[in-house]
């Protein structure tokens, strides 16, 4: 049981690095390839999969095919540039095009160590919350999402391919505001950063984990679930906060300040949605996602401290959204004998989290300046040149 475990967090942990293979690919195909290079890094994807093969579904058949494709463009870009054959304009970009998967690989093992030191988790306090609201959501959601196999596979797909997304929002923006689009990418790392520290804080493995065979078609009472929750290190941690629900916020918040198309904007909602219902239905619970909205406010303000007026009334604000993230980690861990009083209370908190988040980006974006871009804008891969 451990080895088969430890197989399928191992292929989990493959499956976000391939996305974000795919997404380096993304930022590969905008540093203006030649024809040639397209060819040459095609026809390598195409020996790879024929050597190594595709497996699984077809939708994970193109993602595997697409990681090919991003590795191989990889190898082949680093060979050009040691052959000094790149030209210095393409070379910020792809500076960028490694540093996504760089990210993604260097946070799989930094998930390890929190399950190597988190032996106890917080799942019987997550699902006591998620029992306050009536009926367990993340049972609901499991109950839709994974009995209906097309459901299930275009969730799958969106929540894999967020680091995707990710990158086609920063390639779309990078061509209006290149300094919008570099605060993309601080405000996606910072998230991933803090994220994964906070995860030593308040550990969980989700439901699917702690009841098995019984989700998502039996919800037992909270009566009968273990205080104590042990599992295994092969199950990775998550928990306060949901990184997918600060990335999409993050993908939501920026795409609706572009002036797109509506047809652009359903699409980036579509995309959340289906996302965070793959998220609720395999690992969270409601209490993560409702959480991470202060939590991503105080990051995404961080990321934009250069337009912000007064320094001196910035961080009260940043260290208020700071301060009601761990409201929440405080009220999930010690306020069971509130919350179980009546699903109007544990309601009223999440829906007076999202009235706080509404408010607070409306009067933080009210206040903003134009930031100046920096003098020298032509180093490093997260300067306004180099996305």
């Amino acid at each position: 049981m451990g080895a088969h475990g430890l197989a399928e967090t191992l292929a989990l942990g493959f499956s976000f690095f391939a996305a974000s293979v795919v997404a380096s690919l993304i930022i590969y195909f905008f540093s203006n390839p030649t024809r040639r290079d397209l060819v040459i890094t095609g026809a390598g994807a195409v020996a790879m999969a024929l050597y190594f093969g595709l497996a699984g579904e077809p939708h994970m058949r193109v993602i595997g095919f697409g990681c090919y494709w991003g590795f191989f463009a990889f190898l082949y870009t680093f060979v050009q540039a040691g052959m000094e054959k790149t030209g210095r304009r393409r070379m910020p970009t792809l500076e960028a095009m490694i540093l996504v998967p760089t990210t993604v690989l260097g946070m799989l093992p930094a998930s390890a160590l929190v399950a190597f030191f988190t032996i106890e988790t917080w799942d019987y306090y997550l699902y006591a919350i998620d029992w306050a609201y009536g009926y367990p959501p993340s049972f609901w959601a499991g109950q839709l999402v994974q009995n209906n196999f097309w459901l299930r596979v275009i969730c799958e797909f969106s929540y894999l391919n967020l680091p995707g997304a990710l990158v086609l929002l920063w390639s779309l923006e990078r061509r209006r505001d290149p300094l919008r689009a570099r605060q993309i990418l601080v405000c996606t790392m910072t998230l991933a950063a803090c994220g994964v520290a906070l995860y030593y804080v308040c550990p969980g493995v989700g439901a699917v984990v702690v009841f098995k065979e019984k989700f998502p078609d039996v919800a037992p009472p909270i009566s009968v679930v273990p205080v104590l929750q042990m599992h295994p290190i092969n199950f990775p941690r998550n928990c306060l906060p949901s990184l997918h629900t600060s990335w999409c916020l993050t993908i939501l918040l920026y795409a609706f300040q572009r002036p797109a198309r509506l047809l652009e904007r359903v699409g980036w909602t579509v995309l959340s949605i289906f996302t965070l219902m793959y998220a609720l239905s395999c690992g969270h619970y409601m209490a993560d996602m409702f959480a991470a909205m202060p939590f991503f406010l105080a990051i995404y303000f961080v990321s934009r401290r250069a337009e912000w007026p007064s320094r001196q009334a910035f961080w009260p604000v940043v260290s208020g959204l700071a301060g009601f993230y761990l409201a929440w980690v405080a009220f999930l861990r010690f306020g069971q004998s509130v919350y179980s009083m009546t699903p109007l209370i544990p309601w009223g908190v999440s829906v007076a989290t999202v009235a706080l988040t509404l408010v607070a980006m409306r009067w933080f974006h009210a206040r903003l300046v134009p930031a100046e871009e920096p003098a020298e804008a032509g180093q490093g891969a997260l300067s306004p040149a180099a996305v």
